[in-house]
């Protein structure tokens, strides 16, 4: 057998459309395409979900809802208790604090005697002028109510002393006179020694060394 000599033969290359394609087909690049776009859309609205939940949660906890039922009844409010300032005069019938030991309450005054007491009595010079006084403790521990301490003045701006003879004379119950526990009240009835013709204006309160309050009179 005689075999052909050289080089074999060159072959022609196939057409362009049987030539086989490399890689993954066009439309499923489309579709990968199209499949990362929603999750980067997805996202992106993930984060603006969380970005907006902090302002959702302080709204609901500063919108809550009224309790059921309606809404609780208010509590009764207590007495007020004037504070006055160093230059302020005070009310009568109500009550007036100093701010840290005592509270004061003038709840009447009496005017023109000429002498107090029933057993015992102690005259005017001029004539008598009575005032009533509550004072409470309000601080945590004893005080005490000293008659020199608590002064009477009047229109003209004149200040008198409690006459402590005449007070004494005119109390039925003496208790003020030793210390006031914490919580505790006692009445007092004041007697001053004034004029016939001066008017009782104010009265300036004040125990243990606290600071003085002023009430008026009228």
């Amino acid at each position: 057998m005689v075999y052909p000599s050289g080089p074999p033969p060159h072959r022609a290359a196939p057409p362009p459309h049987q030539r086989r394609q490399s890689g993954l087909p066009g439309w499923a690049w489309a579709l990968i395409g199209v499949g990362a776009a929603v999750v980067v859309l997805f996202a992106l609205l993930l984060a603006i979900g969380l970005a907006a939940a902090p302002d959702t949660a302080t709204s609901a906890s500063t919108t809550s809802s009224p309790a059921r039922g309606g809404a609780a009844p208010e509590a009764a409010a207590p007495p007020k208790v004037t504070q006055p300032t160093a230059t302020s005069t005070a009310a009568m019938r109500k009550p007036v604090s100093d701010g840290a030991f005592a509270q004061f309450e003038v709840t009447g005054v009496q005017t023109g005697l000429a002498s107090v007491g029933d057993f015992l009595t102690e005259s005017a010079q001029g004539v008598y002028v009575l005032i009533d006084v509550t004072i409470t403790n309000t601080s945590s521990s004893p005080i005490s109510f000293s008659l020199s301490q608590q002064v009477v003045r009047d229109a003209g701006g004149r200040a008198y002393q409690i006459d402590s003879s005449a007070t004494v004379v005119a109390n039925d119950n003496t208790s003020w006179i030793t210390d006031i526990n914490p919580g505790n009240s006692v009445h007092a009835v004041l007697v001053v020694d004034v004029p016939p013709t001066a008017v009782p204006a104010s009265i300036s309160l004040r125990a243990s060394g606290g600071r003085p309050v002023t009430i008026a009179l009228r």
